[in-house]
């Protein structure tokens, strides 16, 4: 089945709308991005900025209203991410709601005009005082949830291992920047400052406006406007994501918490990114993608066949692929005994991809699990956005497209491309608390 692609539609010079048409589904999901270049500063405020906005509006001044509203429609739910892309910033909120094909026609409005409106009352119309000012105990509160979230993250610690990786690795690069910032940096925080911020970013924006479901693009985009009527912000410039390059020696950090699990995270830089151009049928980028499925993504993948299952040195070995920046990263879960025979063993499979010991049959187990993931994309509108939302617009490809550039990609391909790949930086989470059991169970 092919993937739906989305309609392009320029709300203003700093707003686009994405709307994916379909009707495979009974509900619908929006999500609105602002997209900020990532700042040591400005990103943590920002995430504060986010945090205060989903507290209430003046036209739903208490959570209570708020989701009383949202229980009106249907049971809209609404959710605040926050993530680097590339090197920038993005906040979203997003809505999944039922589609308004499914409601009673007697309904008084509609599901998506009154989600966006609660939106919009959330994005342009905070509380604020007299004075104009974001209300100062929902700054405070919002300080203090942030401030217990910075406390509390050693409580994931696979979450929190893999931050710190990247933070290391990039450390300097717009890509190793913190989102949540630090405690004294958020403890200076006034309602002025979280305030002129506020109004900088509904002056000066990049905001993309993702629609999945069985509404007309063109009713989406009117919805929009009518929801943000007087919202024309002059278009941000983004920052251009530059790759990340092997440092001079490999980089190394170690830290003791207490947790129960010691986290070891190794990655590797190469310069190959989803703006490497195709050069003479050698697609690069394509063949990372698909080194990294069958290093340790796919069911089946080297690293827990030959770590996890021959050797019993991890409970858990996953790698990930950072395509804007050319990282791959590989995070285990050891006993903190196996540390070093676990790096080891991690370090032995990738340089015998190297040395071209990989078999055709690991090539095509791997092309198996990308065409599947692929084929199911038409199954979900949170990955088809997603799918989207990852492209460059100048270079957007199709799905199908996509995936016939990773079934291309032969063995000779994955090992000339693994060599291109240096050895960058090993993370390890050394747990305190871990027991005596056998590491294997």
């Amino acid at each position: 089945m092919m993937t739906p692609t989305p309609v392009r539609v320029p709300l203003s010079d700093a707003v686009t709308l994405y709307a994916i048409q379909t009707d495979r589904f009974k509900t619908a999901r929006l999500s609105i991005y602002t997209v900020t270049p990532a700042d040591e500063v400005q990103s943590p405020l920002g995430t504060l900025l986010f945090g205060i906005l989903r507290r209430g509006s003046q036209k739903y001044p208490r959570l209570s209203l708020l989701n009383r509203r949202l229980d009106e429609l249907y049971g809209t739910t609404l959710t605040l991410r926050n993530f680097l892309r590339g090197d920038n910033h993005v906040l979203s909120f997003t809505a999944e709601m039922l589609s308004d094909a499914y409601t009673f026609s007697g309904d008084d409005g509609n599901i998506l005009e009154g989600t966006m409106e609660v939106m919009a009352e959330m994005l342009l119309h905070p509380l604020r005082d007299k004075q104009g000012l974001l209300r100062r105990d929902t700054v405070e509160a919002e300080v203090i949830s942030m401030i217990d979230g910075i406390r509390a993250e050693v409580n994931e610690p696979r979450t929190y291992a893999a931050t710190k990786l990247r933070q290391t690795m990039c450390e300097g690069e717009p890509f190793g920047l913190s989102l949540s910032g630090s405690i004294p940096l958020l403890e200076t925080v006034t309602p002025e400052v979280v305030t002129a911020l506020l109004d900088d970013r509904l002056q000066r924006a990049h905001w993309e406006v993702y629609y999945v479901g069985s509404e007309l693009p063109e009713t989406v985009a009117d919805t929009f406007r009518r929801c943000f009527a007087g919202f024309a912000p002059q278009a941000l410039s983004l920052s251009v994501t530059h790759p990340h390059f092997p440092p001079a020696s490999v980089r190394r950090m170690e830290e003791e918490l207490p947790v129960e699990q010691g986290k070891l995270c190794i990655a590797w830089s190469s310069g190959i990114t989803d703006q490497t151009p195709v050069e003479n049928r050698r697609d690069d980028y394509a063949a990372a993608v698909v080194l990294c499925e069958l290093l340790g993504i796919m069911q089946s993948s080297l690293l827990f066949r030959r770590v996890r299952e021959e050797l019993g040195l991890c409970y858990d070995c996953d790698a990930a692929w950072e395509g804007k920046k050319g990282i791959l990263s590989v995070t285990s879960g050891i006993h903190p005994k196996n540390r070093a025979v676990a790096e080891q063993a991690i370090l032995a499979v990738f340089e015998d991809i190297q040395a071209g010991g990989l078999t055709d049959e690991d090539v095509a187990l791997a092309r198996i699990s990308l065409e599947n993931s692929y084929r199911q994309l038409p199954d979900s509108p949170a990955a088809m956005e997603s799918y989207w939302f990852w492209q460059t617009p100048e270079h957007s490809v199709l799905p199908e497209s996509h995936l016939q550039r990773f079934l291309s990609v032969t063995r000779e391909d994955i090992i000339r491309v693994a060599q291109m790949f240096s050895l960058d930086t090993v993370y390890f989470l050394n747990a305190t608390c871990a027991g005596e059991e056998d590491e294997d169970e």
